[in-house]
């Protein structure tokens, strides 16, 4: 659900999909990484995705979705996740 403060700071407006919590450790405190989702869209190319270590570095993949909502029971192609410099994950299509 979009805060109207989330929702005025996403350009483009409101998406659904997936964003990561960060944290000081493996502990915690957690809190939502900064900046848009991670993998978001209206609809979001997949959804219930997951980030899994592979021998080629980060993957995401999740369930395909269709703009108009059908479930197709497919999973996505991976994509690869890498860190920036200011270490916050993002997608490489």
């Amino acid at each position: 659900h979009f805060s109207a403060v989330q929702a005025a700071a996403t350009p483009g407006g409101p998406v659904t999909g997936s964003h990561y919590l960060i944290g000081e450790g493996p502990r915690g405190p957690w809190h939502v990484a900064p900046g848009p989702f991670l993998d978001g869209g209206l609809p979001c190319p997949r959804y219930a995705a997951r980030i899994v270590e592979t021998g080629e570095g980060l993957k995401i993949i999740g369930f395909a979705d269709r703009p108009e909502g059908t479930f197709i029971g497919e999973l996505t192609d991976p994509d690869a996740v890498v860190a920036g410099p200011d270490g916050l994950l993002r997608i490489v299509a």
